[in-house]
């Protein structure tokens, strides 16, 4: 049996001789939880990564087997209030830009997986050669991820539904507005992932330079 694991918080947790349930306590969450992040049953996020380093002593990045790429953006406004956007901006009205470090994770990781949009029936949202990463998460934590885009598998249905989570009207189903679609109501879940992250206009590059993504499905 394989002793391989998707992250460092067991080795590290080990190392400085906590348990789970001292963990948990540290970073207020069930140890349940932290069993399941140990083992990659819920995505390791940059915001779990955060509670746990700060818990062990340790960096955010250290927490992941493979080094996250961190890179340095610059800002130049904000979006709230569900989308009034707004440039930040002195107070004699001049624009400047805020430096950002953010967290760029292009790794196929035990739990997520990448998916190519095919054509432009997701437009506004998605068109042909976005690509999307699929953080997978445990079915049972359906509620987690309300009004999230999300790719779901449901019963009795063949193929994945990708759009935004909703309940549905009987206990234990859901909907799912469908991108760029309709609703596809009252579905079981069988699968459950949420879109992570969305690279835009992706180039493919080979050896000759960038092409468009091209798709060859399993034969």
């Amino acid at each position: 049996m394989s002793t391989e694991t998707p992250n460092r918080i067991a080795e590290l947790r080990k190392q400085k001789r906590m348990t789970q349930q001292q963990l948990a306590e540290a970073v207020g969450a069930h140890w349940i939880t932290i069993s399941k992040l140990e083992r990659g049953k819920i995505a390791l996020t940059y915001e779990w990564a955060a509670r746990i380093g700060k818990a062990l002593g340790v960096g955010e990045f250290d927490i992941y087997k493979n080094k996250i790429t961190r890179r340095n953006i610059f800002v130049s406004g904000y979006v709230q209030n569900g989308g009034i956007g707004y440039f930040y901006s002195t107070a004699e009205g001049k624009r400047y830009e805020h430096p950002l470090d953010i967290e760029i994770d292009l790794f196929t990781r035990a739990e997520t997986s990448w998916f190519v949009i095919e054509d432009d029936a997701g437009f506004p949202f998605f068109q042909t050669g976005d690509v999307v990463q699929v953080t997978w998460q445990d079915n049972d934590a359906a509620d987690d991820f309300i009004s999230r885009m999300c790719l779901v598998g449901a019963k009795d249905r063949s193929g994945l539904i990708l759009g935004f989570l909703s309940r549905g009207k009987n206990i234990g189903t859901y909907d799912v507005n469908v991108v760029g679609g309709s609703v596809v109501k009252d579905i079981i879940i069988e699968e459950l992932g949420f879109i992570s992250m969305a690279l835009f206009n992706a180039a493919v590059f080979d050896e000759g330079g960038p092409v468009a993504p091209e798709w060859v499905p399993d034969s």
